[in-house]
C-alpha cells in the first residue's frame, strides 16, 4: 500500500469521495421526487462507477446489455399484469442463465 501523503488523497482518493458524494446527492434529491427511482438510479450510477473503476467495462459485451435490458423489460411488464407473475418468471430465467454459465467439469 502506498504511504498517505496529500499528493496521494488528491490523486487517488479524494475523486473517488467526489464522485460517491455526487452519486447519494443524485440519489437524495431523487428520493425527494420518487423514492423508487432513487434506488434504481443509485444501483444503476454505483454499477456502473464500479465497472469504470476496476476496468472491468472492457469486458462488457452488447449481448449482456441486450440480455439485461431484455429482461429488465420482462420483469417490468410482468410486473404491471401480477408482480408474483414478474419475479417468478425472472428468477427462473436468471437461475437457467445461471446453470448454462457454469464451468462444465
Amino acid at each position: 500500500m502506498k504511504a498517505f501523503n496529500i499528493k496521494t488523497f488528491f490523486k487517488f482518493m479524494l475523486p473517488d469521495a467526489v464522485s460517491i458524494c455526487g452519486i447519494f446527492l443524485i440519489g437524495y434529491g431523487l428520493f425527494l421526487f420518487k423514492p423508487w427511482v432513487s434506488y434504481s438510479v443509485v444501483g444503476l450510477l454505483t454499477f456502473i462507477y464500479v465497472l469504470v473503476r476496476t476496468n472491468k467495462i472492457q469486458k462488457i459485451d452488447v449481448r449482456d446489455i441486450l440480455f439485461i435490458g431484455g429482461l429488465i423489460a420482462l420483469g417490468y411488464g410482468l410486473y404491471l399484469k401480477a408482480p408474483w407473475i414478474s419475479f417468478s418468471v425472472c428468477g427462473a430465467i436468471l437461475m437457467l442463465s445461471g446453470y448454462i454459465m457454469r464451468d462444465s467439469k
